[in-house]
């Protein structure tokens, strides 16, 4: 960038000596002081600034994204249960079905449990 040596330095130290004197030196660089501090001062207050309002804007939008992940999670759970509710129902008309159709028998028979495999086999094969 700006690469400055020891000879243009003193040269640029002439010039100022020559421009202004040698007693306003001292006012001039108290003022260059001042500016620089005033500057500094400055881009802190900025940068707190940005700090500060970006934590509460972070804050904000974690509680908006917590929200719509929770909205979501229940959603999905109760488009879940829904959905079981559905499945189970052909199982469930399909139990009652069967009790309606063979009340005088087990449990175990109308679940086909009781049932005899090899009775079974021989009536598809015939």
């Amino acid at each position: 960038m700006l690469f400055i040596g020891g000879p243009e330095i003193v040269l640029i130290l002439l010039l100022v000596v020559m421009l202004f004197g040698a007693k306003r030196i001292p006012e001039i660089a108290r003022g260059l002081a001042k500016g620089m501090k005033e500057v500094r001062n400055v881009t802190d207050e900025i940068k707190r600034e940005i700090n500060t309002s970006g934590a509460s804007n972070l804050n904000q939008m974690g509680k908006e994204v917590k929200q719509a992940v929770d909205k979501g999670t229940e959603t999905v759970n109760d488009l879940s249960g829904s959905i079981a509710r559905e499945v189970r129902k052909p199982f469930q008309q399909a139990a009652q079905d069967l009790d309606k159709q063979a009340p005088d028998k087990p449990k175990e028979v109308a679940k086909g449990e009781g049932i005899d495999k090899s009775s079974t086999d021989s009536e598809t094969t015939s």
